[in-house]
């Protein structure tokens, strides 16, 4: 059994624990090609950040649904001055 990446599409993100200083990422190579690495990631439709905080997706998120809330209910008016 094989397991292949797609280097175009392999990021990584190095996490580090609070008390400690972020290092630098070493080089990683995946098929001799330089892994990527990020301070954060879009994981199945949630942000990844390097400290594992998850206050900027939740602030996102909210946003989102004032902005979806906020339409609804223009649509509504819209509808009901018609």
């Amino acid at each position: 059994m094989y397991i292949t990446f797609n280097c175009n599409k392999t990021i990584g993100v190095l996490f580090c624990p609070k008390k400690y200083k972020q290092p630098a990422p070493s080089n990683v190579f995946l098929n001799g090609v330089r892994a990527q690495f990020f301070d954060q990631v879009k994981y199945r439709g949630v942000w990844i950040n390097a400290s594992l905080k998850d206050d900027d997706d939740i602030q996102r998120q909210v946003k989102r649904y004032a902005v979806q809330q906020t339409n609804s209910e223009a649509l509504l008016v819209s509808a009901l001055l018609q």
